[in-house]
């Protein structure tokens, strides 16, 4: 659901950082447990990222407290307003998306458990130059040579390129 509903999401909140679906990769996810006996919360940080998704997996109701605090947020509407804290929760199956330099931190569960998944995603494109990766070797003649996984579905040319790799592999 990464390539047909996340990264698509994404893409339309940040048009401008985001020229293509095709150039975000997921670096990162895994399952997160927060309970009030163990792992609380989670000190107010910025992730090295691009962006971050955080997936809740289990309902409200079984938890108190708990989502995704933002220390310092005011409506981009609202330049003279003041900065507040904001927490968000979503419930099941929902997503927070942001971009991972934005400080933000788990805040504290009072009772139960609360399940995410936490992703960490990057741009997948030459910084100074805004092109794809592998851009200089195809400029030399030299591709990508084969591809394997996402990256033989989602890359310009890829099944051309395979198609050619496999014939010269046999």
């Amino acid at each position: 659901r990464l390539r047909t509903r996340l990264f698509p999401m994404l893409q339309s909140l940040y048009p401008e950082a985001i020229p293509t679906v095709d150039c975000l990769r997921c670096h990162d996810a895994f399952i997160s447990r927060y309970d009030a006996e163990g792992m609380a919360s989670l000190e107010v940080h910025q992730d090295t990222t691009d962006f971050t998704f955080t997936i809740s997996l289990n309902p409200l109701a079984e938890y108190e407290g708990g989502g995704t605090v933002f220390p310092s947020l005011r409506d981009a509407a609202d330049t003279a307003g003041s900065f507040e804290t904001m927490v968000v929760k979503p419930d099941v199956g929902c997503v927070a998306s942001f971009p991972g330099r934005l400080r933000h931190g788990g805040n504290a569960i009072t009772s139960g458990f609360r399940y995410i998944i936490p992703l960490f995603i990057y741009l997948d494109v030459n910084k100074l130059s805004g092109k794809p990766r592998g851009y200089l070797l195809d400029a030399a003649g030299l591709g990508y040579g084969p591809l394997s996984g996402l990256d033989a579905v989602t890359t310009p040319g890829a099944a051309e390129q395979n198609d050619a790799a496999a014939a010269l592999a046999a």
